[in-house]
């Protein structure tokens, strides 16, 4: 199962618009140019002549003609391909982040720590500490918002899955498991 951030679909809905009609526009404009050089060389001096003609409004509405579909495109592009996060599986009880992994049920430590992020926002983080010693660390949210909440219930699950080898560290999984359960239902602190 796929771990998955809450993500704005406004913005990506935005995004995917501006690169659907700003495409279009740009190809057409570089068409033109490579179809009809000549053409395209008498608009290139007519669009001259108008911001010679109009002083600096000219060349205000000449730059914007030229650039907001550049500047869009790429925007829209950057949209689609950043922020995705990071890659994060949940197979049965492991645990995969980035490229490091952990079984949940058979971790010598889990835990739930809080640090600051993006301009001081306090993100929880959940914790698991493997057999041969690494820490895996998991940010619970973002700036942005947390996973939801089938997300932390089926963490929850597979940290209750296994048995610990010592009782402080099957307390400390048991109280892990039983937050990211409060958490699931909608009671953060």
């Amino acid at each position: 199962m796929r771990l998955g951030r809450q993500q704005s679909s406004a913005r990506w809905t935005i995004a995917l618009l501006l690169v659907v009609v700003l495409a279009p526009v740009l190809l057409c404009v570089l068409g033109t140019v490579a179809v009809q050089p000549a053409t395209a060389a008498d608009v290139a001096q007519g669009l001259i002549t108008f911001a010679r003609n109009m002083g600096a409004l000219g060349v205000v509405l000449l730059a914007a003609l030229v650039i907001l579909p550049i500047a869009g495109l790429v925007y829209g592009i950057a949209r689609l391909t950043k922020g995705r996060g990071i890659p994060v599986h949940l197979k049965g009880t492991v645990l995969i982040v980035d490229k490091s992994s952990v079984d949940l049920a058979t971790a010598l430590q889990v835990w739930i720590d809080e640090s600051p992020v993006h301009g001081g926002v306090i993100v929880p983080h959940l914790n698991a500490r493997r057999s041969d010693g690494p820490v895996v660390r998991l940010p619970l949210g973002s700036h942005k918002g947390g996973l939801p909440a089938g997300d932390l219930a089926a963490l929850a699950h597979a940290i209750d899955a296994g048995v610990r080898g010592t009782a402080a560290s099957a307390l400390q999984a048991t109280d892990t498991a039983n937050r990211l359960r409060e958490w699931s239902l909608g009671r953060r602190p």
